[in-house]
């Protein structure tokens, strides 16, 4: 799906591009801006998207913005102008030469989306030609309550707010989750709609599950039901924080052993993606039973281990356990 984002001082260019894009199912008008100083903050909340401006800008400034929001962000401009105007002939050539495309308006409808989709494709194979440019913090402790969601909103909000920066915040606390709660956001969608589209996810459909803050923050958060949780694979996001903490790991001057490397990555990855050191004995088999008993002592007993230990505690007292009584 691509992100339509448009703008133009007449609200009468908004409703012409609606009608125009009427039951066109590749195509989602997201937002329109009337005001320059709007444009930029919406590019923001929807890129990667298409910036359509419409032919009632007059002057540098639009130019200049246009040129700017192509430079800085994930988003390809589409110029809008008057084709009635030889001056504006001009300017669409000028904004040719700077990358930006132009469509003279008014247009055919088949003209108008195709001009989308090929400013939609450029974009795209922008973003895959330059490589991703973004930077991955991740707020991570093996002890909960220590304040990891107050530090990982707050850096979120001063990045976005202060310093400008498009910043997308992942809360990978699936069952106890609370970064919504802490923005005071009502999500449409988690990262359990997310991991139920599996192979058909892709950039365009993961914005759309992305929850907005007023900072321009953008969120992709737990689900709301802590039983969701466990619907949610994990396994493709498990294979790439190891192959990650892998690479990082070999590029640290460090003396562990290649059996003390693996058992690193598998550790940080059991205390961000499961249940720390009583992951291992969740995933074997065996085990029927995990009692823990403060930080220091686990527990693990399995029913046969079990019954021995019933066994031998009654047999003192010359007793016997009779399944078929099955007493509470």
């Amino acid at each position: 799906m691509i992100a339509l984002i448009l703008a133009d001082p007449d609200k009468d260019f908004d409703r012409e591009i609606r009608w125009a894009l009427k039951g066109n199912k590749d195509i989602s008008v997201r937002a329109f801006a009337t005001k320059l100083n709007q444009i930029e903050a919406l590019v923001k909340e929807h890129a990667p998207c298409v910036l359509l401006i419409g032919p009632g800008w007059k002057g540098k400034p639009i130019a200049d913005l246009a040129k700017d929001i192509r430079e800085k962000t994930n988003t390809t401009v589409i110029l809008s102008v008057n084709g009635s105007k030889p001056y504006n002939q001009k300017k669409a050539a000028s904004a040719h030469m700077q990358g930006i495309d132009f469509l003279t308006f008014p247009t055919r409808t088949d003209e108008l989306i195709s001009t989308i989709q090929r400013a939609y494709e450029i974009l795209r194979e922008t973003i895959a030609s330059t490589g991703n440019k973004g930077k991955i913090l991740t707020i991570f402790s093996t002890k909960g309550g220590v304040g990891k969601t107050v530090i990982a909103t707050n850096l979120a909000v001063s990045l976005a707010r202060d310093h400008g920066t498009s910043v997308v915040l992942l809360d990978l606390d699936l069952q106890f989750g609370d970064i919504g709660v802490m923005l005071k956001l009502n999500p449409e969608h988690t990262i359990y709609d997310a991991a139920c589209m599996g192979e058909n996810l892709d950039i365009e459909v993961l914005s759309g599950f992305l929850a907005s803050h007023d900072s321009g923050v953008r969120a992709l958060l737990a689900p709301l039901q802590p039983e969701l949780a466990d619907l949610v694979d994990l396994r493709d996001l498990q294979t790439r924080v190891q192959q990650k903490l892998q690479e990082l790991i070999s590029q640290e001057k460090t003396t562990l052993t290649p059996e003390e490397k693996i058992q690193l990555v598998e550790s940080i990855t059991h205390d961000v993606l499961g249940y720390g050191p009583l992951e291992e004995f969740l995933d074997d088999p065996e085990v029927t039973e995990i009692m823990v008993n403060g930080p220091d002592t686990i527990y693990i007993i399995d029913e046969a281990h079990l019954r021995r230990i019933i066994d031998k505690i009654v047999a003192q007292v010359g007793r016997r356990i009779d399944e078929s009584a099955n007493r509470q």
